[in-house]
């Protein structure tokens, strides 16, 4: 029985390689990575509007932005999220990476 993938697309292994994934395991991307793009985006803003140090303001290459053409890391990372819960989970995941690299 084949797996039915909803919310992800197959990426061949040249493109995969070329995105910087390292796996020799299929790779998938979610079909949605304007959704972790956004969520990423509102990570940088809640960030920089929170932040009281200005050196914390500089920790921004832990966070998920668009890789190009190639898509978001998060589309990688959880290609078979709900695209409702999509953005969230960027959001959390990034906020928690800036916060962690302190």
């Amino acid at each position: 029985m084949e797996i039915p993938f909803l919310h992800s697309i197959s990426i061949d292994e040249k493109t995969a390689r070329h995105a910087g994934v390292f796996t020799t395991l299929p790779v998938r991307k979610s079909k949605h990575s304007d959704i972790a793009d956004r969520g990423a985006q509102r990570a940088i803003q809640a960030w920089e509007k929170h932040a009281k140090e200005d050196h914390s303001k500089t920790n921004f290459q832990a966070v998920s932005p668009s890789m190009d053409q190639h898509g978001n890391k998060w589309a990688y990372l959880s290609p078979e999220a709900l695209p409702e819960r999509l953005a969230l989970l960027v959001y959390l995941s990034d906020f928690g990476t800036i916060y962690d690299g302190i």
